[in-house]
């Protein structure tokens, strides 16, 4: 079967506000439209400076708690990326992180998406917006175990899950149809 978009948040990028090193980690939230398995997740990320080496990242899905925090080990963990090589463009690039063994998401459930660096010795800059907390329900998070940060504002991201269709959520909010690269979600 293919693999087919099932969640996804877009809006009008403002930059990257949020960065990933080792130890440190970022996440968004999102709330599953329907019961399916997750197979890949693409999110638009750049590198924060040409000096600075992401390295080796995966995506972990983890529950959330009763704040909305991720918390417990994760579900499911993507397979590692290298992201040495990420552009330095500020309009990023769409990084596609595959799950080998998708996970099965309940329609319902709220679920956060965690990068995850192993290490690297630089920044990585997930791209959202500071201005959409009123459009859309998820929250991004900014930190690590014990310590999460509530971010300002949202990060983009799209799942995609095994069907030949199905319900794609989409917040209301301005679209900007020109955003940077062709972001496919």
């Amino acid at each position: 079967m293919a693999d087919v978009l099932k969640e996804t948040y877009t809006g009008v990028a403002a930059g990257g506000f949020n960065y990933a090193r080792s130890g440190y980690y970022l996440s968004e939230s999102f709330t599953a439209s329907e019961t399916y398995s997750v197979t890949l997740c693409k999110i638009p990320l750049y590198r924060g400076g040409s000096e600075l080496d992401p390295g080796n990242c995966t995506v972990e899905i983890r529950a959330v708690d009763e704040l909305r925090k991720p918390t417990g080990a994760a579900l499911a963990t993507s397979d590692v990326v290298n992201l040495s090589a990420l552009t330095l463009d500020t309009g990023g690039t769409e990084t596609t992180f595959a799950f080998s063994t998708p996970y099965e998401v309940t329609s319902g459930t709220e679920y956060c998406l965690v990068i995850i660096s192993a290490g690297g010795s630089g920044s990585l800059i997930w791209i959202g917006t500071s201005a959409d907390k009123v459009t859309y329900a998820g929250i991004s998070w900014r930190g690590g175990v014990p310590n999460w940060y509530e971010n300002t504002g949202d990060v983009f991201f799209g799942t995609y899950g095994e069907g030949s269709g199905g319900a794609v959520t989409r917040s209301p909010m301005l679209m900007d149809r020109n955003m940077p690269n062709g972001w496919g979600f």
